[in-house]
């Protein structure tokens, strides 16, 4: 973002007054109201999107702007109506570079339903967010940089159901022996588990040795729900559908294109592995049992004895099964015969601890791959 978040939204104020003017008009937004209480007070309300499959998950995305007519202290309070407070705020002046705020900042009311923070504005526009703003123009933009500097070919196997593309990256021989899976974003505020998944395919494609994709096909999907990241969504899709619940009903256009996508390009390959990046609470990774059906089970306990050496995050390890999922993991098992996992890094993570972890699966799969 060079100055500000992309548009895509409806320009106006969400609320305004006191010189105050609160929106949401930009790529990415969270789902708003809000008033401004007094001379330097706002609220601003939380909300997640319709859902048509029961409660959703509480991942209470906000993404907003705030403009002041001068520089002053503003009492700013965040009201999660019936959810918790989760994530520390992030400010940006530009939409860039952005700060995290301190957690001794935040005053958290006895049920944690609100959350109040002093911010001190600058004149102009300030930008407040639950995680730094990563729009899908960003992420395509970083991907299509990644492809560039190391020779992936852009892939268009679909559509959204608002009509945006839906796109992979690729690199290696069609016909390739075996196959590598990567995907992120199903979840559009999970952006701990999207910076691993670009350090993990920086440091695959950077270090794999001569003569590697050759042998292999690597499948990358930088959004996986490009309508939910649009319109600033905690979960789901535009249909209100959790896409990482939908791989085998494929009832989502998302889905059904990309499991298509997926099938075609894993047929007749030997799927060594498929990584689903996410974040929750705390990093944990989700794998089939290390005894499976398939031909690499013997992946995940070699990885697990990589990533509990010292000097990363030891995450913890939560194996099972269960064929009515829906999700990414036990279809790719089911469907593909990969040792498929779901790798979720913690929302309050380091940065550095990430791209440890990250960095080292990828290593591990290029020595699996040479046993």
């Amino acid at each position: 973002m060079s100055s500000a978040p992309a548009g895509g939204k409806p320009d106006y104020a969400l609320c305004s007054g006191n010189g105050l003017v609160i929106s949401a008009a930009f790529s990415g937004a969270g789902q708003h109201a809000c008033t401004v209480d007094g001379a330097d007070e706002a609220t601003v309300s939380v909300m997640h999107e319709r859902s048509t499959s029961g409660p959703i998950n509480p991942s209470p995305w906000y993404a907003f702007a705030i403009q002041s007519a001068a520089s002053r202290s503003v009492s700013l309070t965040l009201d999660y109506l019936d959810y918790e407070h989760r994530y520390t705020p992030y400010m940006s002046r530009d939409g860039g570079a952005w700060t995290k705020l301190g957690e001794g900042r935040i005053d958290l009311s006895d049920d944690e339903h609100l959350a109040t923070v002093t911010l001190e504005l600058p004149a102009g526009v300030t930008y407040v967010a639950a995680h730094p703003v990563f729009t899908v123009e960003q992420s395509l933009g970083a991907a299509r940089a990644l492809a560039g500097r190391h020779g992936l070919k852009e892939v268009d196997y679909g559509r959204s159901a608002e009509g945006r593309p839906l796109i992979a990256f690729e690199k290696g021989a069609e016909d390739a022996d075996k196959i590598i899976i990567a995907l992120t974003r199903q979840h559009p505020p999970e952006l701990p588990g999207t910076a691993g998944y670009r350090v993990f395919l920086e440091t695959l494609l950077a270090e794999a040795p001569e003569g590697f994709w050759d042998e292999h096909l690597l499948v990358a999907v930088p959004v996986a729900n490009p309508d939910g990241v649009e319109n600033g969504h905690w979960r789901l899709n535009i249909g209100g559908v959790d896409l990482n619940r939908d791989w085998y009903a494929q009832a989502q256009p998302e889905i059904a294109a990309l499991t298509a996508h997926l099938k075609a390009r894993a047929d007749g390959k030997r799927a060594v592995a498929m990584f689903d990046f996410h974040s929750t609470w705390n990093t944990v990774i989700y794998t089939p049992p290390f005894e499976n059906a398939s031909p690499d089970a013997a992946f995940l306990p070699q990885l697990k004895a990589r990533l509990d050496q010292p000097g990363c995050s030891h995450p913890n390890w939560k194996p099972g099964h269960r064929a009515d999922s829906g999700t990414s993991k036990s279809w790719g098992l089911a469907e593909l015969g990969a040792p498929a996992l779901t790798v979720e890094f913690g929302d309050n993570e380091a940065v550095e601890t990430i791209s440890c972890t990250a960095a080292e699966i990828a290593r591990e799969v290029i020595a699996y791959s040479r046993r």
